[in-house]
C-alpha cells in the first residue's frame, strides 16, 4: 500500500518553520524598534491558525475576539481588535453569499422583530440627524458610532446564521475568559512597570503606559485598577455558570470558590460599586437558577453575614485598601473619610448632571425623538476648549461639560433619549425585556446539554441587563451588545436543536 501523506503533520511542520524563521528575525527587529514587520507577521500567523482551527466556522472570530476592544497600534486602521474580527467575519460571509456556500435558513422570531424595530427606528434618527466622520468639516460630527452599530448588526445577522459543534461552544467560553484575564492582567501590570507598556503598548492599545511615567509610585490602595473590571466580572459569571454559587464551600467546588474569590478581589482592585452590584446580581442570579427563592434567601443572608464582617473589620483597626472602602462605603461602619467622600461626590456629580440635561434644550435637543449620536461643531470645539482647561470651565466642571455633550451620562435611561429620544427608549426597553426573557428559555432549554455553559455565560448578563441599565449603570450603546447577544442566542438554539437531531439519529 503507497504511504499517505499526514496533512496534519505537514501543516504543523510548516507552521513550526515559519516560526523558526519569525524567531531569528525578530530578535534583531526589536532591537531596532521596528515593530511594524513583526505586527504584520504576528497578525498573519494569528490569521492562518484561526483559519486552520475554525475552518468553515471562520466566523466565530467574533465571540473569541468580543472583549478584544482595543486597537493594535501598529496598523494604520481605526477599529478596535473586536471590530476587525467583525469586519473578517462580514468578508467571509460576503464571500459565501457570492459562492452560495451560506445557505442555512434562519428562523424568523418575534424577537428579531423586535431587533430590527430598533434598527429602523435608529436609522430614522440618523436621517433626521445626519453627521459626518470629519470632525471638523461638517456642521454635525459624530458619525463613527453608526459604523460601529452597523457592524454589531453584522455580528447579529453572521451568527444568527452559524451552528457551532459542542467542543467549540466551550473553546468560546474558555477563551473568553482567558483573553480577558490576560488583557487586565497585562494592562495592570504596566501601571506598576511603565517600560513594558514601550514594548507592549504597539501590539495591543491597552497595554500602552501612555500617561504613566516611569519609575511613578503607584499605590493599590489609592488608585482604581480599572482594567480588572472586566476580568473580575467574567471570573464572577463563569463561576456562577459552572456551580451554584451557594455550594462552593463545597470540597469539590473549592477550585470555583478560589477563582469567585480572586474575581471579587478584582472587582473591589478596580473600585467600581457598580461592579460589585453586578456580582449581587449575578451570584444571585445564578443561585435563583438552581433553588428558586430558597437560593435568593441563601444569598441574601450570606451576603448579611459577609458585610457585617466588613463592618466589623472597620472597627477593628483593621485597614481594607482604598478601593475597597470606596466600593462598600454605602454600608455603615468605620471607612475612610476620603473613600467616603470620593463616592459620595461621584453619585453627587452624575444626580447634578442629569438635573442639568433634564431640565434644559441645551443638552438635549429632541427629547421627544432623539438627537442621535451627532453634535454641533461648536459643541465639539467647546468640548475641545473644556479639556484643556480654556474658557471659563476647568477640572470637574470641564469633565461634566464634556459627557453633557457627548451625552455619556452614566445613566441608561437618560442615555437613550439622548440618542433615540424617549419613543426610542420605550423601544430599546421592550427589546431589552425580550431579550432577556429569551435568554431565560434558552437557559432552560440548554440544561444538561453540552450547550448549558454558553447558554449561561452569555445569557445570565443580558437577564440582568434590564435592571442594571436602569437602576444601576447603563448606556445607550448597550444595544451594540445586545445584538451580539441576540446573534449568539440564535447560534446557540439552531446548534441546540441540530445536537438533538443527532442525538436523537444515533440513539435510534
Amino acid at each position: 500500500m503507497a504511504s499517505q501523506i499526514n496533512t496534519r503533520s505537514l501543516w504543523l511542520f510548516l507552521i513550526a518553520g515559519i516560526g523558526l524563521i519569525f524567531a531569528f528575525n525578530a530578535g534583531s527587529l526589536v532591537a531596532d524598534e521596528n515593530y511594524g514587520p513583526i505586527a504584520y507577521a504576528i497578525g498573519g500567523l494569528i490569521g492562518i491558525l484561526v483559519f486552520f482551527t475554525l475552518g468553515p466556522n471562520a466566523n466565530l472570530v467574533i465571540p473569541i475576539c468580543y472583549g478584544l476592544t482595543g486597537q493594535i497600534s501598529l496598523l494604520p486602521l481605526p477599529f478596535s481588535v473586536q471590530q476587525l474580527a467583525e469586519i473578517l467575519a462580514c468578508g467571509v460571509f460576503i464571500s459565501g453569499i457570492i459562492f452560495k456556500s451560506s445557505s442555512r435558513k434562519v428562523e424568523t422570531e418575534q424577537i428579531d422583530t423586535i431587533a430590527w424595530l430598533n434598527i429602523a427606528w435608529l436609522g430614522t434618527v440618523f436621517i433626521r440627524n445626519p453627521v459626518g466622520i470629519n470632525a471638523l468639516g461638517t456642521s454635525l460630527v459624530g458619525g463613527r458610532p453608526y459604523v460601529d452599530f452597523l457592524l454589531s448588526v453584522m455580528s447579529y445577522i453572521i451568527l444568527s446564521r452559524q451552528i457551532i459543534s459542542p467542543k467549540q461552544a466551550k473553546l468560546i467560553v474558555s477563551a473568553s475568559v482567558a483573553i480577558s484575564i490576560i488583557v487586565a492582567l497585562g494592562s495592570t501590570l504596566v501601571v506598576f512597570i511603565p517600560s513594558i507598556g514601550t514594548v507592549l503598548g504597539p501590539f495591543y492599545s491597552a497595554f500602552s503606559s501612555f500617561g504613566i511615567k516611569e519609575g511613578q509610585d503607584v499605590d493599590v490602595g489609592t488608585s482604581r485598577l480599572t482594567a480588572l473590571q472586566g476580568s473580575g466580572m467574567s471570573l464572577i459569571i463563569y463561576c456562577a455558570c459552572m456551580v451554584n454559587p451557594m455550594t462552593m464551600l463545597s470540597p469539590k467546588n473549592l477550585k470555583f470558590l478560589v477563582l469567585y474569590i480572586v474575581g471579587l478581589l478584582m472587582v473591589f482592585l478596580s473600585g467600581f460599586r457598580s461592579a460589585l452590584f453586578g456580582v449581587f446580581f449575578i451570584t444571585g442570579l445564578g443561585s435563583f437558577l438552581r433553588e428558586r427563592l430558597e437560593g435568593v434567601v441563601k444569598l441574601i443572608f450570606s451576603l448579611f453575614f459577609i458585610g457585617v464582617c466588613f463592618i466589623a473589620m472597620t472597627y477593628s483597626g483593621l485597614e481594607l485598601p482604598w478601593t475597597f472602602q470606596r466600593s462598600l462605603s454605602f454600608l455603615p461602619g468605620d471607612w475612610d473619610p476620603t473613600a467616603v467622600s470620593a463616592a459620595k461626590d461621584s453619585s453627587e456629580w452624575r444626580y447634578e448632571m442629569w438635573r442639568t440635561v433634564m431640565s434644559s434644550d441645551r443638552y438635549i435637543r429632541n427629547k421627544l425623538l432623539g438627537d442621535g449620536y451627532g453634535f454641533l461643531r461648536s459643541e465639539f470645539e467647546e468640548m475641545l476648549s473644556a479639556s484643556q482647561g480654556g474658557g471659563y470651565l476647568a477640572g470637574a466642571d470641564g469633565d461634566k461639560e464634556i459627557h453633557m455633550i457627548q451625552g455619556t451620562y452614566h445613566s441608561g435611561p437618560i442615555s437613550s433619549i439622548k440618542r433615540v429620544g424617549y419613543l426610542g427608549l420605550v423601544i430599546l426597553m421592550v427589546y431589552m425585556i425580550a431579550l432577556a426573557r429569551y435568554a431565560w428559555r434558552l437557559i432552560g432549554a440548554t440544561a444538561g446539554t453540552p450547550y448549558q455553559l454558553i447558554a449561561l455565560f452569555f445569557g445570565i448578563p443580558m437577564i440582568i441587563l434590564p435592571g442594571f441599565f436602569v437602576f444601576v449603570f447603563g448606556d445607550y450603546n448597550d444595544i451594540l451588545t445586545m445584538m451580539f447577544s441576540l446573534g449568539m442566542f440564535k447560534m446557540i438554539s439552531a446548534s441546540l436543536k441540530a445536537y438533538k437531531r443527532e442525538v436523537g439519529i444515533l440513539a435510534a
